[in-house]
């Protein structure tokens, strides 16, 4: 990587750690949205527009990659933690495309964070777990479509939706998990 290119992932990744970890510690202390509500809402507003971006760039290669990330999903159906790792490949995988070393790197800094809610989630879930996964599955599947077809404004909305409605079921009746490690020095 060029020291500028370093230069611009720094810029992005400071400000980014600055902002939630604020807001965590904020979370924490029950002053605020919880932990992961915040880095969620990080994640959906980053992701739509990279769905956007690569339904109108290359799409067909973007539907191919996305597809091979599906299929890692609908293998783990039915072991959770697995899925979840599945799944937050899955969106990783989404900004990786982009090209956009910066959102790369802000997705690789919440991969942690968000396995931990998703698997969270599934385990907390008062939906048959099985099920909810299914559902996430053909909500790739319907995304992928999307892009394949290189339908982006489609893409993007119905992204925008579905992260909301993902999200309401994700910290819907449930206490989030606490996240301040993700942000604490590592022990001596």
């Amino acid at each position: 990587m060029t020291p500028r290119k370093t230069a611009l992932v720094w810029r992005l990744a400071i400000p980014v750690a600055l902002l939630i970890l604020p807001l965590t510690l904020a979370a924490q202390n029950g002053a605020g949205p919880s932990p992961d509500d915040v880095i969620y809402e990080a994640m959906a507003m980053v992701e739509p527009p990279a769905v956007r971006l690569l339904a109108s760039t290359d799409p067909r290669r973007a539907a191919e990659t996305l597809t091979r990330r599906i299929d890692d999903e609908r293998r783990s159906l039915d072991d959770p933690p697995a899925y979840a790792r599945a799944s937050t490949a899955f969106h990783e995988t989404l900004i990786e495309l982009t090209g956009n070393r910066a959102l790369l790197l802000f997705a690789q800094m919440l991969r942690e964070v968000i396995e931990r809610t998703i698997a969270g989630a599934i385990e907390e879930s008062s939906t048959p777990t099985l099920h909810a996964r299914r559902r996430g599955v053909r909500a790739h599947e319907e995304l992928v479509s999307l892009i394949g077809q290189g339908r982006s404004d489609e893409a993007e909305e119905y992204w925008q939706r579905h992260l909301s409605a993902a999200g309401d079921a994700l910290f819907k009746n449930r206490e989030p998990p606490m996240v301040l490690d993700f942000f604490a020095r590592v022990p001596d």
